[in-house]
């Protein structure tokens, strides 16, 4: 008994040897690694006079990745400055592992464009991007099929800037992610294209959180403003289309759904809120409006429906300071009725 254990513990630590020496010999043959690392390609961390070699070698990284199928990863202690923006023409498996990367200039810091209908994009997860009031764009989808973005935060979105912007393409998920503004006229996301699916958002101070062109669907998405960025802010603008809201959370916003174009909107469970301490203008200049139509006729062709859902109002110097709306919609007539009410 005790010789044939001594012998399955040889063979157990041949194994072992066999299989680090195959490992060795693969790395000296330059097979490619699961994973790679920015400072594989030259980066350095935590150093913004090194934005340039930093763009570079993430650059270098990316296109490797590309090219050989392996994973960009780096950890969540680690933030490389960028002066250029970074490109993904190509499947991509990008985990940062909560790393951060920040902008020195006006640059869209991360351009993918990938048209091949047939592939999957791919995944970036576990991302920080600050856009450091300096930056155009946060993500600028040129063209995507079939990319997931999770775990994510965007933040420093200065004027007119846009976190998350989504040009062409389709069948973009995008959940769990975190949308910081800083200045007036920023926007957490954009879309002009359809089929697109956003869940689990956060908008703080983004003076606007969503700016919508096309048919797509929105779901647990949370925003709310500061007194700074009030006046003229809006949670949804929808330039057209037909889109789908559930369980979203409106919090203090000056316009709650701006409908610029005829379209179609399906909202349920969705929550507005006002709170008083944001409002600091004298009484006489706070009018929020729940949905602002740009015309007679938007109004009067566009098909909305509104179920179960808590449209709250904001009553100020015991005067009701809100408005639903200024024009006639047949199918909000009813909530018109119980919100004059």
């Amino acid at each position: 008994m005790a010789k044939r254990l001594s012998q399955n513990k040889m063979k157990r630590s041949f194994l072992v040897f066999y299989f680090v020496l195959i490992g060795l010999c693969c790395l000296a043959e330059g097979n490619v690694p699961v994973y790679v690392t920015p400072e594989d390609f030259g980066c350095v961390s935590n150093t913004p006079k090194l934005a340039s070699n930093n763009a570079n070698g993430l650059q270098k990284a990316i296109n490797y990745c590309i090219a050989n199928g392996c994973k960009l990863t780096s950890v969540a202690s680690h933030s490389y400055y960028i002066d250029k923006g970074l490109r993904i023409s190509g499947f991509i498996d990008m985990d940062l592992g909560g790393a951060t990367i920040i902008a020195t200039d006006s640059i869209s810091m991360l351009t993918i464009h990938w048209d091949k209908t047939e592939y999957w994009t791919g995944m970036i997860r576990n991302f920080r991007l600050d856009l450091n009031g300096k930056a155009k764009v946060g993500i600028d989808c040129s063209k995507v099929i079939k990319l997931h973005l999770t775990d994510g935060e965007f933040s420093g979105i200065g004027a007119n800037a846009i976190g998350l912007n989504v040009k062409e393409g389709y069948e973009l998920l995008a959940d769990n992610l975190h949308f910081h503004g800083n200045q007036k006229y920023s926007t957490g996301i954009r879309t002009l294209t359809s089929d697109c699916h956003f869940s689990d958002c956060i908008m703080i101070d983004c003076y606007t959180a969503v700016d919508n062109r096309g048919s797509n669907f929105f779901e647990r998405i949370h925003a709310w403003m500061l007194p700074r960025y009030i006046h003229g802010s809006t949670y949804f603008r929808n330039r057209g289309g037909g889109v789908f809201l559930n369980q979203c959370f409106c919090d203090t916003y000056d316009k709650a759904f701006v409908v610029d174009n005829v379209c179609e909107m399906h909202i349920s469970q969705l929550k507005l809120i006002h709170n008083k301490i944001m409002w600091k203008e004298s009484y006489d200049k706070v009018n929020p409006i729940v949905f602002d139509f740009k015309s007679d006729e938007v109004a009067s062709k566009s098909k909305i429906s509104l179920l179960d859902s808590y449209i709250g109002g904001l009553w100020l110097g015991n005067k009701e300071r809100q408005v639903f709306s200024k024009r006639k919609n047949p199918g909000l007539q009813q909530f018109y009725n119980l919100f004059s009410d």
